[in-house]
């Protein structure tokens, strides 16, 4: 059985590029389109008449992306939005995400990925490609406070999260963890993925730094 309807947005005002994003959409059987636009005025229109559950903003649009993501927000706090752009620079990426963005994507990304990420935003994730999110982890790591908790940066684990990331700091394998845990290595290779997503981290031992960088301080 499907999962509940994820109603989707898409704003970008490249009519070629937006009809390809809808494409890649729509192949989905839990995904509708609910509506599509090119401007900031429209993407706002779009939110106030639709409500969707996720809004795919261009950042370079008419009127301008994020401001379309403050003025969404401000309306409409509960609506989930993805940036979508060329500009790979951190300071858009900051400030897309201090607008309230959840996710920064770059052009160029495969359909598969969208759709992955367009449901990882959807369940409350967060995304940045992993090569900027090491240049913002970086960054993070200059600008905080002597004895700052790098955890508190990272979108929360939960305690199971917190468990299984402490024995990937043990390099410790799925099926080593999912032995010692009672669980199947599907469940612990789901969770990984999600401690991988939520630390900004791409590979496990990216992981076992996060937890040995704790261990410094």
């Amino acid at each position: 059985m499907a999962d509940k309807t994820i109603r989707i947005a898409v704003v970008d005002d490249h009519p070629i590029y937006r009809e390809g994003i809808i494409y890649a959409l729509t192949s989905e059987q839990d995904f509708e389109i609910v509506g599509e636009g090119g401007t900031a005025d429209e993407a706002l229109s779009l939110c106030d008449g639709h409500a969707p559950d996720v809004v795919i903003l261009d950042v370079a649009m008419p009127g301008g992306g994020l401001s379309a993501v403050a003025a969404i927000k401000r309306r409409h706090p509960g609506i989930n939005i993805i940036m979508l752009t060329v500009d790979d620079g951190l300071e858009s990426v900051r400030q897309a995400l201090q607008e309230g963005a959840r996710g920064y994507l770059l052009k160029g990304t495969a359909s598969a990925e969208l759709v992955q990420i367009v449901r990882l935003i959807h369940a409350g994730g967060t995304y940045v490609p992993p090569s900027l999110a090491a240049d913002l982890l970086f960054e993070i790591e200059e600008r905080a406070p002597v004895g700052q908790d790098l955890k508190s940066w990272h979108e929360p684990l939960s305690e199971r999260e917190e468990e299984i990331l402490k024995m990937i700091g043990l390099a410790s394998s799925n099926k080593e963890i999912a032995a010692r845990m009672g669980l199947s290595e599907k469940t612990v290779k789901w969770h990984v993925t999600r401690i991988l997503q939520k630390l900004n981290v791409k590979k496990r031992l990216q992981a076992a730094m996060v937890v040995a960088s704790r261990g410094k301080r």
